[in-house]
Order: structure tokens, then C-alpha cells, then sequence
């Protein structure tokens, strides 16, 4: 007697394939019911960058006469008015105080002139760490020099980035 083997190979692979296609729905629903419980909680941060005046400030008189004076320190801004006289020159001393969580560092700004001021942030310091405060005698300080004479109002606004950057 002879048989035929294509008959047998092909009752393999349908039995294979209908164990397959059974064993996948059954992890299909294990899975299925197993995501359904399942709950993920996830929190990414990073870090802040909070840098701010704080309220000690000094205006140093170099020459000539005039009456500025801070009128507003705010979070990030410093309000300065008075009068001036020509050629008045003096320096601003201010403190910053890094509130963050990541170091920071002095973005320096070339001279800028408003209304017959010339205005040059300087600040020494590399680098200011989280929670450091950044305050002494020359450091850092606002250039100011009048052109002509005149009531000058202004705003400084604080020039620094991350110090990775």
C-alpha cells in the first residue's frame, strides 16, 4: 500500500496554524486584561532657572553731579531716574541671587545708549550657583554715563542663560 505524504503535511500545517492562531488569541486577551489594570505614573523635571535682584544696592558716584537713584527693584528689573548733568558718570553695584536648581552664568551686553546715557552691564563672576547670592564691591555693577544734560529714566533687565549654554 502506498499513501500519499501530501495529505499528512498538509494536516500538519493546518493544525499548526490553528494552534497558532489560538495561542495568539489567548495572549491577546491575557494581555488585553492585564493592560486594562495596570496604571503607570511617570514625572520627568528639569531644571529651573530663577535668577532675581535682591534689594542691596550702592550708586557710587564717579564725577560730576547728579541725583540717581533706584526707584523699583523687581524680580528681574531695576527702575533708576533722577537728573544728570554732563559727563556724569557713577556705577550701580547690585546683588543677584540665583533662586534655581542649575548654575547660571552673565550674558554680558555691549554698551547700549538711552536717551543720552550710555549704559554697560559688567559682571566678573563665571558662574553663579543654585541658591548662591552674588554681591560685592564692584560686582556686578552698571557703567552709567551721561552725554548731555537731562532727566533720564530707565529699566535694566538681568542678562543671564544657563551655564552649560
Amino acid at each position: 500500500m502506498v499513501r500519499k505524504r501530501k495529505k499528512k503535511i498538509f494536516k500538519g500545517k493546518k493544525l499548526m496554524l490553528i494552534s497558532s492562531i489560538a495561542m495568539l488569541n489567548f495572549v491577546g486577551v491575557s494581555y488585553a486584561s492585564w493592560n486594562d489594570n495596570i496604571e503607570i505614573f511617570t514625572s520627568l523635571s528639569t531644571g529651573e532657572m530663577n535668577i532675581s535682584f535682591i534689594d542691596s544696592h550702592n550708586i557710587q558716584k564717579v564725577r560730576g553731579k547728579g541725583t540717581l537713584e533706584v526707584k523699583h527693584i523687581g524680580e528681574n528689573t531695576i527702575e533708576i531716574s533722577g537728573e544728570v548733568d554732563k559727563d556724569y558718570k557713577a556705577f550701580l553695584h547690585y546683588g543677584v541671587v540665583n533662586k534655581g536648581s542649575i548654575p547660571v552664568k552673565f550674558r554680558g551686553h555691549p554698551s547700549h545708549d538711552k536717551a543720552g546715557l550710555k549704559l554697560r552691564l559688567n559682571n566678573q563672576s563665571k558662574m553663579i550657583g543654585p541658591k548662591e547670592v552674588i554681591y560685592k564691591n564692584g560686582n556686578p555693577k552698571l557703567h552709567i554715563e551721561a552725554r548731555e544734560v537731562g532727566t533720564c529714566n530707565f529699566t535694566i533687565k538681568l542678562p543671564f542663560k544657563q551655564w552649560n549654554r
